[in-house]
């Protein structure tokens, strides 16, 4: 694999490779709202019973992903004792680090949050403002390195390719939607409340951000995302259940009021969410959180708009039906475009495709001079899992000692290896 992602052409396939991951889950998020707008309705407009029940299924969903996986042949794996061990050690040395066993918590004010503007001004406006916080949250956080994130350098087109994703998604937004469903269903709703609405699916995208960085964190003290996901689900049941039984109908009430057996799709929400929670944690990894955001965003609109133009969808929500105009299109089309401006900067941003031994061995200070000698990777390895190691092979080490150093820490994070060569491959 490290072959076929060498040199500019193969990076740049490698990260749109990977980019389907993000676009995929963020096409199905508009789709995840959609199926809880609809149980909600039938639950006599509860709100929290139906996000209630929505991680229910995603616990269900993690505990058995986490059964599965636990048939593997027995490995290094920490148990789920050793990884709260390590959260607690990790939280002597830093009082920050009890905030990423917190995921749980902030992942459903968000997706509550998606639903409930969705379903007031439209799926449209909604996610705007999602990608606008999703967009700039994440370009921060890679800028620089917040919520224990890697530090990547920011250029003019990171910068450009945010604005082309957040501008294209207002065309598309402008473009698409008609006036009642732009202005809030049936006008009930005054100037200073859309506002208000917008702002806090603007929060909504930030939160989504905030709760992957989180989850990110506390699988690198699990050893799993399993785990962390099934402790993520395990939170927002705990913290949802009583608030659904103060607000909403009670339990024999909910019974009569569940949907047919030919409307048991209405409870599929459950399984989007926990291929959300899992991408949220794992994909930034990766591609970064600016790239993972944009190519999220851009599978986000084109859900978007199939949920507004696609005959019987919207009726089930507020009645309105969205139309798709040649601003819509164009909308569509620079969205694209700056996550593509994003794709091209493959060269220049961390990526696990390009632990390859080729450009990285020549623009280094210590080249490699014998074919069988460790290669960059193993010796950053090395210097992780033996400790002194590097002191007693000092001729093998491929970068200085405080490169190395750095390097070693950054794998400790659970972060890649950057894709740049020279002195940047040992930051």
């Amino acid at each position: 694999m490290t072959k076929r992602c060498d040199g500019p052409v193969g990076r740049v396939a490698c990260k749109v490779a990977l980019s389907l991951w993000p676009f995929s889950v963020g096409f199905v998020q508009p789709f995840n709202s959609y199926l809880m707008i609809l149980l909600r309705n039938v639950l006599d407009d509860s709100f929290f019973w139906p996000l209630f029940l929505n991680y229910v299924v995603v616990l269900a969903g993690a505990l058995v992903g986490l059964a599965v996986m636990s048939l593997r042949p027995p490995s290094e794996a920490r148990s789920w004792l050793e990884g709260f061990r390590e959260v607690g050690r990790r939280v002597k040395g830093s009082g920050w680090e009890v905030f990423s066993l917190c995921g749980g918590i902030v992942l459903p004010v968000s997706v509550g949050s998606n639903a409930f503007t969705s379903r007031l001004i439209g799926f449209g406006p909604t996610y705007l403002g999602v990608s606008c916080g999703l967009v700039v949250s994440s370009l921060l956080i890679d800028w620089r390195g917040l919520i224990w994130a890697q530090k990547q350098a920011v250029n003019w087109l990171d910068i450009l390719g945010a604005f082309l994703v957040m501008g294209g998604t207002a065309m598309f937004v402008g473009g698409t939607l008609e006036e009642g469903l732009r202005t809030g269903s049936g006008g009930e709703f005054g100037q200073g409340e859309r506002v208000g609405l917008l702002l806090l699916s603007v929060v909504s995208g930030i939160l989504l951000v905030v709760q992957g960085a989180l989850n990110k964190r506390l699988t690198q003290a699990l050893g799993d995302p399993w785990k962390s996901a099934s402790w993520s689900a395990l939170c927002a049941v705990v913290l949802l259940l009583p608030i659904a039984f103060a607000t909403g109908p009670k339990v024999p009430e909910m019974i009569g009021r569940t949907p047919p057996s030919q409307q048991w799709f209405r409870y599929l929400s459950g399984l989007i969410g926990l291929a959300i929670l899992l991408t949220s944690m794992s994909a930034p990894k990766y591609l970064g959180f600016s790239l993972y955001a944009k190519a999220r965003v851009s599978g986000e609109v084109v859900g978007a708009v199939m949920i507004g133009v696609t005959p019987g969808l919207i009726s089930y929500v507020n009645g309105h039906q969205e139309t798709v105009s040649v601003m819509g299109i164009l909308g569509l089309l620079v969205t694209f475009a700056g996550f593509f401006i994003s794709l091209k900067l493959a060269d220049q941003q961390s990526s696990w495709c390009s632990r390859g031994r080729g450009e990285r061995d020549i623009q280094t200070k210590t080249p490699r001079e014998d074919p069988e000698q460790p290669d960059e990777t193993e010796a950053v390895e090395a210097a992780a899992g033996e400790s002194g190691k590097g002191k007693e092979e000092g001729g093998n080490q491929i970068c200085p000692p405080t490169h190395q150093r750095s390097s070693t820490a950054s794998e400790e994070n659970g972060d890649s290896v950057p894709c740049s060569s020279g002195p940047t491959a040992c930051q």
